[in-house]
């Protein structure tokens, strides 16, 4: 009878060690399924913001697009302006050699 007493308080005591084995391995793994979600959280976070950055840089790059468009435009106008003031001064040259040529001959019909 000792013997059965014996073997049954041993299964109990073992018993008891599994199911506190048992419950701190529940405990465990509730703490290891709230650190997953917490990375994976974090994960949607990170990708959200590496979606934002890549956004706000296709619009700076549009941005700078239209910048350089705009510096190309003001190019071309300064150009076209410089040619145009070369043509005016050339013209303006020669009026002032018709203008010459004009005041010669009215003092050689004067004169």
């Amino acid at each position: 009878m000792l013997v059965i007493q014996s073997s049954t308080r041993h299964n109990i005591e073992s018993m008891d060690v599994a199911s506190k084995a048992v419950f701190e391995a529940t405990e465990l793994a509730g703490e290891s399924g709230g650190a997953l979600k917490r990375i994976v959280e974090l994960s949607v976070a990170n990708s959200e913001q590496i979606q934002n950055i890549a956004t706000a840089a296709e619009e700076q790059s549009a941005s700078t697009e239209e910048v350089s468009r705009g510096v190309e435009d003001v190019n071309k106008i300064v150009i076209q302006t410089s040619e145009a003031m070369q043509q005016a001064a050339t013209a303006i040259s020669e009026l002032a050699r018709l203008s010459e040529d004009l005041k010669e001959m009215i003092n050689e019909l004067g004169g």
